[in-house]
């Protein structure tokens, strides 16, 4: 692996050291006078003939026609490929390696010798228009009356004349005297010879008629404010309102109490911002379609309010309806917008949100909801009470290097640890989702069953739990099953309980079963008789009245009885004598007193002739 690591490295340093290398073009350029030249951004001087640059790969190499000329073509001498030029006024080449030793001819020209053809443009004020060429999409600087200005037939057909002030749009453009419509802000001429262009940039000092009209006189409401040339006017609804042509209008509306459904200008719909802005350049009839916004009227039915929070469209916008009892609650909206959204309070669930009609669904805000007039909405909730259980286990939980989760419904995270972690639980929380990175194994077994990830060689699972299952997470090994078997001394069957996992109880254990390994098992005493547990001839040592032990191999459990008598305290001054030995033979006191007996460690001994456990 590390050979190929090696290969792979060589190969990209050569890469890099390819591009990075420098190699040389040539421009064939026909006349330096009519042509700038910038290679990597920086001018280039340049003689008639071949020029040639050192470049990196990919460098841009940009030629312009100067003021005059225009560039009639860009060719690649070893193809013949013509190169897009823009215009007739630029071409951008980026050569690759490909392209070493490539000369590319440029050949221009003279732009009197294309523009062969010619009208005539005339404008009252020429600092504010602009005329522009398409085709070429070169500008044309207009001088005081009448301009000469050639064209290039079949290129150059059209003029596109606009105001240089976007916000003041020009009076009119005439064409032969006869006036051409607008598209916009802007005038498309098409270009003839020897035709008369006119461009009225000033307006005349007359008036014209505005209207106001509405579809109804509710919508009348709609409009707060109107201004001509900044200052505000009253008289705007009157039948003789005037305004002088060019002046400036603005016309505020009421977007937040009224729903615009239509507006527009000489029957041609616009888009509404307020305050609209324009310029009045005839008489002008505007008209509005609006009525003011209803309210929403509709009850919410709550069986717990404190076990959620109800919010006036989205939660971050953090606009809580507050002072909701239990039962019906009178809520009302405007119908801008309508919509609540309904999260549960920490520690709470919310069972339905319904209008007996619609069953609406928990989104990643919670549940939303549009209310609509006379809705009446059904919200059941409830309290969290985890009261069942679950078994988590893991072989190593550091296995999983890069990440590791184990999580409710709601998203939330629980901790997890190597070993067994107890999940408490309730049916809300399902499903429980579990996820992982970096691990070498991927073995899940749910209640010894091995599971299927959610994607096919996925490390991604969903569990639904029920109280008491065992959900098993095997990120370091491949887990083996061993069987575990039992040896019982007669009587003591039914006074002997067996759990597996923390958690579940064994039944008929007296028959034996099987068990992943790791699994830990636990066995009490339920009845008066003592007993001794061994595993594979081991003694368990009991602990808090359990004997424990995990199976990491094949289990024989042998149960005995066993009648030991345990010394955990001895009442000094009793004066009698113990003879006190160990399990091979060997005295430890000849004449033990209770004093001597309770400062013996704990184990097993031999004294007067019986066991005896110190603890």
């Amino acid at each position: 692996m590390n050979q190929v690591y090696k290969i792979i490295t060589v190969l990209l340093l050569n890469v890099v050291a390819i591009t990075a290398g420098a190699f040389n073009i040539t421009l064939n350029v026909d006349d330096p006078a009519r042509v700038k030249v910038t290679v990597n951004y920086q001018e280039q001087t340049v003689v008639a003939g071949d020029n040639t640059f050192d470049i990196q790969a990919y460098s841009p190499v940009q030629i312009d026609a100067k003021a005059g000329a225009l560039l009639k073509s860009v060719t690649r001498k070893s193809d013949g490929i013509t190169e897009y030029v823009s215009g007739m006024s630029s071409c951008s080449l980026y050569p690759s390696e490909s392209s070493v030793g490539e000369t590319w001819t440029v050949v221009s020209v003279d732009e009197t010798e294309m523009r062969t053809e010619s009208c005539r443009i005339k404008a009252d004020d020429p600092t504010k228009v602009m005329v522009r060429r398409n085709g070429t999409y070169s500008e044309v600087t207009l001088s005081d009356g009448w301009n000469t200005l050639a064209y290039i037939p079949g290129l150059e057909t059209q003029l596109e004349i606009m105001s240089k002030d976007y916000s003041v749009p020009l009076y009119k453009v005439t064409l032969g005297g006869e006036d051409v419509e607008p598209r916009g802000n802007s005038w498309y001429v098409d270009l003839a010879q020897n035709a008369e262009i006119e461009v009225f940039a000033n307006y005349p000092e007359v008036s014209v008629p505005v209207h106001f009209t509405y579809v109804d006189e509710d919508a009348k409401g709609f409009i707060t404010e109107v201004k001509v040339n900044g200052e505000p006017v009253t008289s705007y609804n009157d039948d003789n309102f005037e305004i002088k042509v060019g002046s400036k209008i603005e016309i505020s509306g009421n977007t937040s109490d009224y729903n615009l459904k239509q507006f527009s200008i000489n029957g041609s719909d616009v888009y509404f911002y307020s305050p609209y802005s324009g310029v009045i350049t005839g008489e002008t009839t505007f008209y509005i379609d609006a009525h003011k916004y209803s309210t929403i009227k509709a009850v919410l039915d709550i069986d717990d309010p404190t076990n959620v929070r109800i919010y006036r469209g989205y939660s971050y916008n953090n606009d809580l309806i507050t002072s909701l009892k239990p039962g019906r609650n009178d809520v009302e909206l405007s119908e801008t917008n309508a919509m609540i959204t309904i999260k549960s309070e920490s520690g709470c669930y919310i069972t339905s949100v319904t209008d007996g009609t619609n069953t609406y669904s928990e989104g990643y805000d919670g549940y939303s909801v549009t209310l609509t007039d006379g809705m009446v909405l059904t919200i059941t909730t409830g309290k969290i009470e985890r009261d069942k259980k679950a078994v988590v286990y893991i072989d190593d939980r550091a296995a999983a290097t890069q990440y590791f989760n184990f999580g409710r419904s709601d998203h939330s995270s629980i901790d997890m640890a190597t070993g067994y972690n107890t999940v408490e639980f309730y049916d809300g929380d399902n499903p429980m989702s579990l996820s992982w990175y970096g691990a070498q194994y991927n073995n899940v077994y749910k209640n010894d069953e091995k599971q299927n990830p959610m994607y096919d060689g996925g490390t991604s699972y969903e569990f639904t739990f029920a109280d008491g299952d065992v959900v098993k997470v095997f990120l370091a090994s491949n887990p083996k099953k061993y069987n575990v078997t039992f040896d019982v001394a007669a009587g003591l069957e039914g006074n002997i309980s067996v759990t597996r996992d923390i958690i579940k109880t064994v039944d008929n254990w007296q028959s034996g079963f099987t068990a992943l390994q790791g699994t830990r098992v636990e066995i009490k005493a339920t009845g008066a008789d003592e007993i001794k547990v061994e595993v594979n001839n081991v003694e368990i040592v009991k602990t808090d009245g359990t004997y424990t032990f995990d199976v990491n191999d094949a289990a024989k459990v042998k149960i005995t009885k066993n009648d030991p008598t345990a010394i955990n305290s001895v009442t000094a001054g009793t004066g009698k004598a113990n003879g006190v030995y160990t399990l091979q033979g060997v005295m430890i006191k000849k004449n033990a007193t209770a004093e001597e007996m309770t400062g013996l460690p704990a184990g097993i001994y031999i004294v007067n002739g019986r066991k005896v456990i110190v603890k």
